[in-house]
């Protein structure tokens, strides 16, 4: 599944891509509703579209488990309709995967609870003595279900233990789009031999647990391996900078693997912005150029929707969609990002996201900074020690 075509013609022709969630089950329902997926009841109505999460559902919130089970249900149902879901791996999920709990429980409450709810009367039932495996008998007692759900030293003990491994690929290409959680270079493919090697090591990986160690393959560790870099997407909402000289600068790096994946453009998230935009390298008359296409200037009111169209970049470009859309982030815009098989881009986004009381939120996180207009991180004293590692 590392390709997949969009159909030609028809209404339900679209990628749709959504950013990071983080465990906040009220900003993924309505990403899914500005994608226009779902219909009133929650059920798929998308058709034949292809919606791609692009990774970290996981972590900074407490509705991970329904997520993951809402993605599961779509899954089904947009197979059944002709369509595709698509839930790549962000570093939170490999984070999970390696039982590196440092992110799930902090001031939007308990991240283990839900799992111990749900799991531990049929992992009692169908798998008993299950906490005296190695993997799981030296962790606390209340983190042991979310270890059997997502520690890859436990194998998949029950079914019900699947819809929180579905996140097996670090990318995906959609027509020509290639989505992936925090970037790719032809490095990353040129150490594991190609795209699809990128994909089924990933796969092996999350599907067998590997070697028992509970070790990720290499790459997918690496601090700039496509799970972590960010070397499209920061400084967040402005241009790729220019390469210093005798470099290889991002500039280079998103050229050559859109030109060896035959792609026009990359999509990724991991780095938060303040609303969705595209950095492009335009090619002409030989020169290499980047810009920044923001908010401002595509920005239209449309029956309660916020919509801009982009035409194709000759040379290719960049679109970062992590808004902080979680509530355990920045609680910021929720916009989704919509490619038509005819190569139209489109940013869907809601005319404004309201709280609970209906007071607007603006992210209390977010600043621009004076020196370099690239987009800085404010955290108040009394919550800096809780959110100290941003991301």
């Amino acid at each position: 599944m590392s390709r997949l075509e969009l159909q030609t013609g028809g209404p339900h022709s679209r990628l749709v891509c959504l950013g990071d969630c983080h465990g906040d089950r009220r900003a993924f329902e309505r990403q899914l509703q500005v994608a226009r997926v779902v219909d009133a009841d929650g059920k798929w109505c998308g058709g034949s579209d292809v919606l791609v999460q692009i990774g970290d559902v996981l972590d900074r919130g407490i509705g991970e488990l329904d997520i993951l089970l809402r993605l599961a249900d779509l899954t089904q149902q947009a197979a059944a309709a002709g369509g595709r879901v698509v839930q790549l791996m962000g570093n939170h999920e490999l984070m999970n995967y390696c039982g590196d709990w440092r992110y799930v429980s902090g001031p939007w409450g308990d991240g283990f609870a839900p799992f111990d709810s749900y799991l531990t009367p049929a992992l009692d039932e169908k798998a008993p003595g299950w906490r005296e495996l190695p993997a799981l008998a030296k962790q606390p007692y209340a983190v042991q279900a979310r270890a059997a759900a997502f520690d890859m030293r436990v194998p998949c003990l029950i079914d019900e233990i699947r819809p929180f491994r579905m996140a097996n690929q670090v990318a995906v290409i959609v027509g020509d789009t290639l989505c992936v959680h925090g970037g790719l270079a032809m490095p990353h493919l040129d150490y594991v031999g190609g795209f699809d090697a990128l994909n089924q090591e990933a796969e092996e990986w999350v599907g067998t647990g590997g070697d028992g160690s509970g070790r990720a393959p290499p790459l997918l560790e690496h601090p700039n391996g496509p799970l972590w870099m960010r070397i499209f997407s920061n400084p967040s909402d402005v241009s790729i900078p220019q390469a210093k000289a005798g470099s290889v600068g991002a500039r280079q790096l998103l050229y050559e693997v859109l030109a060896a994946t035959g792609c026009s453009r990359m999509v990724v998230g991991h780095t938060p912005q303040n609303f969705i935009n595209r950095a492009s390298i335009v090619t002409g008359r030989g020169e290499v150029d980047g810009g920044i296409e923001g908010r401002e200037s595509f920005v239209k009111d449309q029956a309660g929707l916020a919509e801009g169209e982009f035409a194709p970049v000759d040379g290719g470009e960049v679109w970062r969609i992590d808004t902080g859309a979680s509530s355990g982030i920045a609680s910021g815009p929720i916009e989704v990002l919509e490619v038509t098989s005819d190569g139209v881009v489109s940013v869907l986004t809601e005319a404004s996201v309201d709280s609970a009381d209906g007071a607007p939120l603006n992210p209390e996180f977010f600043s621009r900074c004076p020196k370099t207009g690239s987009m800085c991180i404010t955290i108040p004293a009394d919550r800096r020690e809780a959110r100290r590692n941003f991301y």
